[in-house]
């Protein structure tokens, strides 16, 4: 699993890019949105991946991830 290898390897913020599933607020659905930067540290509480310029991406709303 890469989420496995990205905590492996936190210490050298690896670079990823990751798509994941942005749900709509005004109706059923939503969209796939992909992010690419380092990533700062993998939060287990909030189940979230925090980058470095502060984006977090919802682990449960991963799509995929490719470690650069």
């Amino acid at each position: 699993m890469q989420i496995l290898l990205i905590i492996d390897n936190i210490a050298d913020e690896p670079q990823v890019e990751i798509t994941y599933f942005v749900p709509d607020n005004g109706k059923s659905g939503g969209k796939y949105t992909t992010v690419t930067g380092s990533v700062r540290r993998v939060d287990d509480h909030n189940r979230e991946i925090v980058f470095t310029d502060g984006v977090t991406v919802g682990i449960d709303d991963v799509y995929m991830i490719r470690i650069k």
